[in-house]
């Protein structure tokens, strides 16, 4: 028996399998579409399910579109979405999610910066293709219509998914194969000639090789027209910030930049965020940030900028901002559910996600570097300033040194009267500004300086702002490690073909801070010099007293911490309970809701959020991005500003403080609750503090 006889005695059910195969082909169009290949099981199930029901459809006798979209309803309930089941059965926000999936989903997918992760807003639309082409083919076969017309639902569902995914398609070519195999098999099946099915199949193969439609080679892609805004947190001014950050003791870490050795030499700083506004009292910034794509198309513009590439961590930063080299020319998508923005001159990265410990993203980019000859390199627009009018010492002084070109821009920063105090209290506003070009004031903060000098530059002409990053100090290990020890603010200035140059009006030399060993540090301590009194070590020799427990004994003293820390470990959550019986019983209704409050905080430390005192409980809430925090927020701000409290104000409170407990850690007993009960770090600074 020939091949061609075998294919023309399959059963009936063949044609249900050969119409699942050529509407799962669809779901290969979207491996550049979405992260991963996660997606591929719930669209090949779709494909699969969809055939299975229309077959049994078809031999009830069933009202096929009802059948058909109820069908889809539960797959969805069940693949899509399950985490919105209630004891393994739809429920309302299940309806709800499906709905919004249909309604917005459109927009979605032809917005969203790719590849994109899959979620279940983004998975329902070519689901929903994928389902409707292997049910109306499988139908149409099993009715006895040609393989032809059964071919039509599929090919337009791939042309769909084509649409959908733009110049992103992943395996077009591929997917248009599997679908004209499989309706060729169809043809043998319904008894045609096996010449014109071959003869169908190869023309029709390479026509799909060809054609840019399915290739994806210079093809529309609508998101090419529209990126979508992201809408970042609020966050306090990270000009001011800075000094808080300089004084943590021990120094914090917060991200690490990784990169190789050429790429890394001559790269002095890193970019967290860009203010370009000034209303005279603050710097803030005014950019407008939209969805991120992975290739940007880097710009000839900035020819004589450095190309390098980093692998950028996140282990302590907190957002909404990332850090970014220069001026991003093409970014992965960080593989956070966050949405990340890019602004318009792509140099500041900004994220929707709270929680930033553990990110990791690659960036390439255009940096200027330090020494670069910019004589005869003009600077470029100057855009649109808003800023009031700057005090006469400020324009007298910028009048003397107003031009177009870096020679100026260079005596202006020669010329500038300021040195640096860290004890200066911290001010951005004009008067502040005032006061340290006159000379009025000796010094001023380091933030001062540079607010100053961009101040001066734009009122010479020049096109500045001021930036706020870290210093790229020590390269080791095929990176840089920054910490809050590192912060950093400096003045730029856009040249063209270059991009925003770095002058720093307020350099700092200090060098890092280094770990000593106790080895140094204990022979530092013997004397100045370095040689130990002979008189105190004649007196040491001649001592009965028992031996200390020194670096000399390291067996000694590692078990002596050990059985220290073995006592104390049991200590945190009698502390905690303690604290927090105080917290709640003691005072009155306010300072039992702000002894909620902190609990709250306490919980969010625990669990890896980096949360400083300043925040407020606005910021706090932003950042966690968890209900019961955000629904503590007008409870804290009544306990702190309102004239009376209602009577139930603490019980809301801390039936709340329960809520993110239990949303935290769902489990009753489990790992992750046991280690945050044993965590030390909300007891941090309790003795400082010495009450709450």
């Amino acid at each position: 028996m020939t091949v061609i006889a075998v294919v023309r005695g399959l059963p009936l059910f063949a044609h249900v399998a050969l119409c699942a195969l050529a509407a799962a082909a669809g779901a290969l169009v979207y491996t550049g579409f979405f992260v991963g290949s996660g997606f591929l099981t719930a669209l090949v199930t779709a494909a699969v399910a969809a055939a299975i029901l229309a077959a049994v459809a078809v031999h009830l006798r069933g009202t096929a579109p009802l059948i058909g979209s109820a069908g889809f309803v539960l797959f969805a309930s069940f693949v899509l979405v399950p985490e919105t089941l209630a004891s393994g059965l739809p429920t309302g926000r299940t309806l709800q999610l499906i709905g919004t999936g249909f309604t917005g989903g459109w927009s979605r997918l032809l917005t969203v910066g790719l590849p994109a992760l899959s979620s279940a807003d983004l998975l329902i639309i070519p689901a929903a293709i994928i389902w409707t082409g292997a049910f109306l083919a499988t139908s149409l076969a099993l009715h006895g219509c040609s393989a032809v017309v059964s071919a039509v639902p599929t090919v337009v569902a791939l042309g769909l998914a084509l649409l959908i995914a733009g110049e992103h398609t992943g395996q077009g070519t591929a997917a248009a194969f599997v679908l004209l195999a499989a309706h060729g098999v169809q043809l043998l099946l319904d008894g045609g000639s096996v010449r014109l099915a071959a003869v169908l199949m190869l023309v029709a193969g390479l026509v799909a090789g060809l054609i840019p439609f399915v290739s994806g080679v210079r093809r529309f892609d609508p998101r090419a027209l529209y990126r979508p805004p992201v809408q970042v947190a609020d966050v306090l001014n990270p000009l001011a910030a800075i000094s808080g950050q300089v004084k943590t003791s021990p120094p914090q870490p917060l991200f690490t930049v990784r990169m190789t050795a050429e790429a890394a030499n001559g790269i002095e700083r890193i970019r967290i965020v860009a203010l370009d506004h000034f209303d005279g009292r603050l710097w803030t910034e005014q950019n407008e940030f939209r969805a991120v794509s992975v290739d940007l198309r880097e710009s000839s513009r900035l020819a004589r900028a450095k190309p390098v590439a980093a692998d950028i961590e996140i282990t302590g930063l907190v957002g909404p901002y990332l850090p970014v080299l220069g001026t991003v020319t093409a970014l992965s998508r960080p593989d956070s559910p966050g949405t990340t923005g890019l602004n318009a001159d792509r140099d500041v990265l900004a994220t929707t996600q709270g929680l930033l410990r553990g990110l990791r993203y690659r960036l390439d980019a255009a940096a200027a570097l330090p020494g670069l000859q910019l004589n005869d390199v003009p600077v470029g627009r100057i855009p649109a300033d808003s800023s009031p009018a700057a005090p006469q010492p400020i324009s007298d002084l910028a009048r003397r040194y107003r031009g177009r070109d870096y020679i100026a821009l260079s005596s202006l920063q020669s010329a500038f009267p300021c040195s640096v105090d860290s004890h200066q209290p911290a001010g951005q506003s004009y008067a502040d500004l005032a006061e340290v070009v006159s000379g009025q004031r000796a010094s001023g903060s380091a933030e001062q300086c540079v607010a100053a000098f961009t101040v001066l530059a734009r009122a010479a002409g020049f096109p500045a702002r001021t930036a706020v990053g870290y210093r790229l100090r020590t390269y080791a290990d095929g990176g840089f490690r920054v910490t809050t020890a590192d912060a950093k603010a400096w003045t730029e200035v856009l040249f063209d073909g270059v991009g925003w140059v770095p002058f720093d009006p307020a350099p700092s030399d200090s060098p890092r801070p280094r770990e000593e060993s106790p080895t140094a540090a204990q022979s530092e301590a013997v004397s100045p010099t370095g040689r130990q009194d002979s008189r105190d070590a004649g007196a040491e020799s001649r001592s009965s007293s028992p031996p200390a427990v020194t670096a000399g004994n390291p067996l000694l003293m590692v078990g002596v911490l050990a059985a220290l820390a073995v006592l104390c470990l049991p200590a945190v959550p009698l502390v905690k309970a303690l604290r927090r019986s105080r917290r709640r019983h003691r005072g009155d209704l306010r300072a039992q809701v702000c002894g909620a409050w902190c609990e709250q905080r306490d919980r969010l430390v625990e669990r890896g959020f980096a949360i400083s005192a300043s925040y407020t409980a606005g910021e706090v809430a932003t950042l966690a991005d968890q209900p019961a925090v955000t629904a503590m927020v007008p409870l804290v701000d009544a306990a702190i500003y309102a004239a009376e409290l209602p009577a139930d104000s603490a019980q809301q409170a801390w039936r709340l403080v329960r809520r993110l407990r239990a949303d935290l850690y769902p489990g009753r007993v489990s790992l992750p609750r046991l280690l945050a009960a044993l965590d030390p770090r909300p007891l941090r600074g309790l003795l400082n503090r010495g009450r709450e």
